[in-house]
């Protein structure tokens, strides 16, 4: 599964308020943490047909960021039938893993 680029507040707010799981990467290219960690987001995106997978350049969108509180890169927050339902700042390929995984297990 390929990995969506959101453009807009408008169509992040569309993948928040959709019933069907999601996670955003919120980053900036200026980070070296995410670029260390988006191979490993990449795969999980492959790997994982029952989440939806979403990048978003914070420095391009910045109301989304704001509207999303988001205040470090990267900062991947899953979304679940409208609502938030966890965020992970920063972290590694097992730290990332856990996050994917939790919230595939919810969707058996």
């Amino acid at each position: 599964m390929t990995i969506a680029t959101i453009k807009s507040l408008q169509e992040y707010r569309d993948v928040v308020k959709s019933s069907t799981a999601a996670i955003i990467d919120f980053y900036e290219t200026s980070s070296s943490q995410h670029r260390e960690i988006f191979p490993a987001y990449e795969w999980f995106a492959d790997n994982h047909d029952r989440v939806r997978f979403y990048k978003l350049d914070v420095s391009k969108v910045k109301d989304v960021a704001q509207e999303a509180g988001i205040n470090a890169s990267p900062t991947f927050v899953s979304y679940r039938g409208g609502k938030k339902v966890e965020e992970l700042s920063g972290g590694d390929d097992v730290s990332l893993e856990c996050f994917v995984k939790a919230l595939a297990t919810d969707l058996l």
